[in-house]
């Protein structure tokens, strides 16, 4: 990924992230946006440079299909690729180009000696969890909220 499509990736990934959080946390999206920026910014240090971050491209004659962005995460003294990222263009979902980044993944994270790939994935996306099944992630924990309200309201 070059420097010009990482920067378009940063803006597309921050937006996407804040829209897709602030409604979920009750924030307003520019409130959101502020998170997003010093999350990312927390992750990604050096850019796209960041040390054990790797960010690809799926194209199709030249033509941006999905985004993949992972790295290598110590997990009990032992390393597993996380998935920070995977996103497929609206025209090319439903054609299997998640799976296929999925699939690739699996094969790289191999080679590179890992046995395990994780990744994050809201409740709320209904569509990801079940591609994300289907492919063999399993449930290894669960975050729950519960939204409280004051006695006087």
């Amino acid at each position: 990924m070059s420097q010009a499509e990482y920067d378009a990736f940063y803006e597309y990934n921050l937006e996407t992230y804040a829209r897709t959080r602030a409604p979920e946390v009750g924030v307003t999206l520019d409130v959101a946006r502020d998170y997003a920026r010093k999350e990312i910014a927390s992750m990604l240090p050096d850019g796209r440079k960041t040390q054990n971050h790797w960010f690809f491209h799926l194209k199709e004659e030249g033509a941006i299909l999905g985004t993949l962005w992972f790295a290598v995460r110590e997990n009990w003294s032992r390393g597993r690729i996380f998935i920070y990222d995977i996103a497929v263009v609206e025209k090319a979902r439903g054609r299997g180009c998640a799976r296929s980044m999925l699939h690739w993944l699996e094969k790289k994270s191999l080679a590179l000696g890992y046995d395990e790939v994780a990744l994050h994935v809201l409740a709320s996306n209904t569509a990801a969890r079940t591609l994300y099944e289907s492919a063999g992630y399993q449930i290894t924990n669960l975050y729950m909220a519960k939204k409280l309200k004051h006695s006087g309201d």
